[in-house]
């Protein structure tokens, strides 16, 4: 029942993946050629900005997944009722630390871009751009989060996958009929209001949580530690942006945020399959089912590394080419920037080899054991960006995003080879090594190999149509003659998936 949950929200989280990913290519294209490089640079700055004020509200999204993996287990209704309302109330608190920001950002932000726009335009789009953000994030956080650890992910994909089809059909006809980025900003926010309201409603009834219990903060331990992580996560992943925003222009943003749509869809598939399986982990570790947790981490292991350097050696060759198609037409910035897209798509591939380890620490609660790894991932991540970005602009934010993800792989699959599972760390030496010689090998291959060039997304697709297939027999290789074992275990899983109830 366990394997068939994860499986079928694998499933439904690919979906909305393709979903995120197609829509999320077409809203800034037709900002770029309706509006320019400017407004897609100041929306996706706002964007970001408005991201950080996020941790407030997922600072306490794993620690409440943690508290809800034993009574959800024991079908303890009561407790599940106890979990969320301590979860709610925290959030609510954190929202109106949330409306405190927006007021400042939209007060100061101005300032930072009046070259390019009007102070009172681009106050304006910051608070309409943060009732996206509040409804994502605030608004019912404690049922998605509920669904989440109950191995219902597929539920909020699918709502999702609806709100943003809807979202980006309304935007593309607002601009095409000649509405400023404002209007289209309000029918986005709009989407994600109704979305998150009818999940609200959705798990309300599911589960029969009352409001009728106690609040008990104990219910939800580690909730500070927890924050620390995702303060780390976020910075990680997303202070990139935000520090150009103040050493660079906008159309250095704008650059950064296209090739972060591409980066973000490939992130955005391991993150749905990195929620189903910690939810697994979770329910096996409240039940005590020890022995199941070392087989299901080398396979795992195994999967994120097979997906991994299937699409991130697809995407180091295929990239530049797609980004030349993407901004044909846009002249007022170079979006060309191969070094600079090397280097972060290296990055993200240390992100998925280390989401095993992750989900395990996660799964475990070990957030107050390993809180020192993600205060010097801030520290590094903060400063090393500072120290590059000067210099060496948007390559020395790369860097530093590579330096930082690789620490903290090392880091985690440490710690999990020492006090969560017990083994060699060798074994994560050799998948970081095999992972970079298949990388280097469909590099090379791709250098030599007389493909015709990439002038239409037709000729793209083709071209990388033959690259996806070289790279899946490299790393299909490579699985067989070296880990044959691991290899046919995971086979009999996934076979053995649609017969278990």
């Amino acid at each position: 029942m366990r394997a068939k949950k994860v499986f079928k929200d694998i499933c439904y989280g690919l979906v909305n993946e393709v979903v995120v990913v197609i829509c999320g290519f077409v809203i800034p294209r037709l900002v770029l050629t309706n509006f320019g490089s400017a407004y897609n640079g100041v929306v996706s700055a706002i964007t970001q900005f408005l991201a950080i004020t996020t941790i407030l509200a997922l600072g306490s999204v794993g620690a409440t997944k943690a508290a809800l993996y034993k009574p959800l287990a024991d079908k303890d209704t009561v407790q599940v009722s106890i979990v969320v309302k301590s979860s709610d109330i925290f959030l609510r608190k954190m929202s109106a630390i949330f409306l405190f920001a927006v007021i400042i950002m939209a007060i100061s932000y101005p300032f930072l871009v009046e070259e390019n726009f009007d102070k009172l335009f681009t106050a304006g789009l910051v608070i309409i751009m943060s009732i996206s953000t509040f409804a994502k994030t605030f608004l019912g956080q404690s049922y998605r989060t509920l669904l989440t650890a109950d191995q219902r992910q597929g539920v909020i994909s699918v709502v999702i996958s609806i709100q943003i089809l809807t979202g980006t059909l309304l935007s593309a006809l607002l601009i095409h009929n000649g509405f400023g980025i404002r209007a289209v900003q309000i029918g986005i926010a709009a989407t994600h209001v109704l979305a998150t309201v009818f999940i609200i409603f959705y798990t309300k009834k599911k589960y029969s949580i009352t409001t009728d219990v106690k609040r008990v903060d104990s219910a939800v331990t580690q909730r500070w530690d927890n924050f620390i992580h995702v303060v780390a996560g976020f910075i990680s992943l997303n202070s990139g942006l935000v520090i150009l925003s103040f050493f660079s222009g906008v159309y250095e943003v704008s650059v950064f945020a296209v090739y972060n749509l591409i980066l973000m869809g490939l992130y955005g598939l391991f993150s749905k399959l990195h929620g189903s399986i910690i939810a697994a982990f979770g329910s096996m570790m409240a039940k005590g089912e020890d022995n199941l947790i070392e087989k299901n981490l080398r396979l795992f292991e195994q999967f994120s590394s097979v997906i991994g350097v299937t699409l991130i050696g697809i995407a180091i060759v295929t990239i530049i080419p797609f980004i030349n198609i993407y901004t044909a037409g846009v002249y007022d910035a170079n979006y060309i920037r191969p070094v600079f897209a090397y280097i972060v798509l290296l990055s993200m591939l240390q992100r998925f080899l280390s989401m095993p380890y992750g989900s395990l620490f996660y799964a475990a609660g070990h957030f107050k054991q390993t809180r020192i790894f993600a205060i010097i991932d801030i520290a590094a991540t903060i400063v090393i960006s500072i120290i590059l970005v000067i210099p060496y602009g948007i390559i020395g934010i790369a860097v530093s995003s590579l330096v930082t993800s690789l620490f903290n792989n090392i880091c985690f699959a440490w710690y999990t080879s020492r006090y969560l599972v017990p083994r060699s760390m060798g074994l994560f030496v050799k998948r970081q090594c095999l992972a970079i010689a298949c990388i280097l090998l469909i590099y090379s291959i791709s250098v030599v190999l007389p493909l015709s060039p990439a002038g239409s997304y037709l000729q793209w697709a083709v071209n990388t149509s033959v690259l996806s297939v070289i790279m899946i027999l490299i790393v299909s290789a490579q699985e067989y003659f070296i880990y044959k074992e691991d290899l046919i275990g995971f086979i009999r899983t996934v076979k053995s998936i649609p017969g278990k109830r």
